[in-house]
């Protein structure tokens, strides 16, 4: 229990960096990703939940002292730094903790079936693992908004670095983008939906530590429509996706080390180009395929932009992979091995 509380507090206490944003006490889903923010507060108190039932508290009073923990901790909020307080985030978590304590209550008839249940179990965890791919797949789709389109050139966008290289022009499909509003919004949208490849000439500017735009189209409503930039010697291009549209997070295409060796002041050409299989990018005529997000980047609809401020190594994002893969796999293989016992 020790440990459940202080993993929490270590999560939720601490003075947070990025994008500031203050959301009205009463909303809950708060902000561009507010779906995927109550998700995870949910499984933030899951263990807490589970861990005061096991200690040898009531359930009802376990649940009880979750809503009233997490209450404290939004109140705590409002002093500490980049934090923000919402009753969103106590119903999430109020909400974990009861799913916390339903599953260390029900724990014998999911980690110990008998046959039957087994394959009841393995069916039904099967059905939802392949869901959870097909909807992954489905999420991670381009969803452009029918609104006026504002191109952007190396724009200082405040919570992105500002990245100071010089772009000469900008097109999509041969259409024009400008450094302003587009003269014709309907047309940029259709090169959009048909996968028309970006291209992009510049001037390089001096490198950046953390994500910054090189080209990007923002909308009428202040949505990110698509963004091209550097962080460091990577290329990363973002697009809207429909999981946006849900306010969930989204996976970003990341080609490492594309723009290694360039300098400031060099000339810089950059294409981004996709069809229904494939994302590549290139910078110079250097070139990275096969970026396309995938059924086993599921996590990204959770975590993407986290692992991104982080400046998550390739590593990292492989084992995060895997593991996404291994939650989806395991618990079909456990209760399959059971059904036969």
């Amino acid at each position: 229990m020790t440990a459940a509380v202080v993993i929490v507090g270590a999560l939720t206490l601490l003075p947070a960096h990025g994008p500031a944003f203050t959301a009205p006490p009463t909303c809950i889903l708060c902000g561009d990703r507010g779906l995927a923010d109550f998700i995870l507060n949910v499984l933030l108190f899951v263990p807490l939940g589970a861990a005061l039932v096991y200690a040898g508290m009531r359930p009802r009073s376990a649940v009880i002292l979750g809503g009233m923990f997490s209450t404290a901790i939004e109140l705590a909020q409002v002093w500490i730094p980049g934090r923000d307080s919402s009753l969103g985030d106590v119903l999430s978590n109020t909400l974990g903790a009861a799913l916390g304590v339903a599953l260390l209550a029900t724990a014998h008839t999911w980690l110990r079936p008998g046959p039957r249940a087994a394959r009841w179990l393995a069916g039904g965890w099967t059905i939802a693992a392949a869901l959870t791919a097909w909807a992954t797949v489905l999420l991670v789709q381009p969803s452009y908004p029918p609104s006026v389109y504002y191109g952007q050139w190396t724009h200082d966008l405040g919570f992105l670095a500002w990245y100071r290289g010089r772009v000469l022009s900008a097109e999509i499909g041969s259409l024009p983008v400008p450094d302003g509003r587009a003269a014709d919004a309907h047309a940029l949208r259709a090169r959009l939906q048909q996968d028309d490849p970006i291209v992009i000439q510049a001037i390089a500017g001096p490198p950046v530590t953390r994500l910054g735009e090189l080209f990007g189209i923002m909308d009428d409503h202040r949505r990110g429509i698509v963004l091209v930039g550097p962080d460091g010697d990577d290329l990363v291009y973002r697009f809207r996706t429909r999981a946006d549209v849900l306010r969930l997070d989204s996976p970003e295409i990341r080609a490492r080390g594309l723009l290694r060796g360039l300098r400031p002041g060099d000339s810089l050409r950059v294409v981004v180009s996709r069809d229904d299989h494939d994302i590549c990018l290139s910078a110079n005529g250097r070139r990275a395929c096969h970026l396309t997000p995938g059924p086993e980047e599921g996590w990204t609809l959770l975590v993407s932009g986290m692992v991104s401020q982080a400046h998550g190594p390739a590593w990292l994002v492989g084992a995060l992979n895997a593991g996404w893969l291994i939650l989806l796999a395991l618990p079909i293989a456990y209760w399959g091995w059971r059904s036969v016992r």
